[in-house]
């Protein structure tokens, strides 16, 4: 498989307050190749992907706000804007809206 230069490891978050959580990954690059996971636990038995977009399911409370990430050749910053929730998935087979407003994230990047 494809190992990833930068591996953060699952990260505790929370949806409950604008934030920013600094990861430091010395690649001395912007990496080229990003990819962000969430799951409700640390120990997953699947993942969801998370994507940079803003999105009001309408089923959950509150608006949600999926983390954004800045990079530097050193540093990635998750971003939260604002309260809400942290993750949300859609499901029509298994009966609709599924929300988090807590969980893990885990960041990998490539050079």
């Amino acid at each position: 498989g494809l190992k990833p230069d930068y591996d953060s490891g699952w990260i505790s978050e929370n949806a409950t307050s604008a934030h920013v959580t600094p990861l430091t990954h010395n690649l001395w690059v912007i990496p080229a190749r990003v990819q962000i996971w969430f799951s409700p636990d640390n120990s997953p038995t699947y993942v969801y992907p998370v994507w940079n977009f803003r999105h009001n399911t309408g089923a959950c409370a509150g608006s949600w706000d999926q983390p954004s990430v800045r990079w530097s050749t050193t540093q990635a910053r998750l971003s939260r804007y604002e309260p809400g929730v942290l993750y949300a998935f859609y499901s029509q087979a298994e009966g609709g809206w599924s929300c988090w407003d807590s969980g893990f994230l885990r960041v990998m990047a490539w050079k």
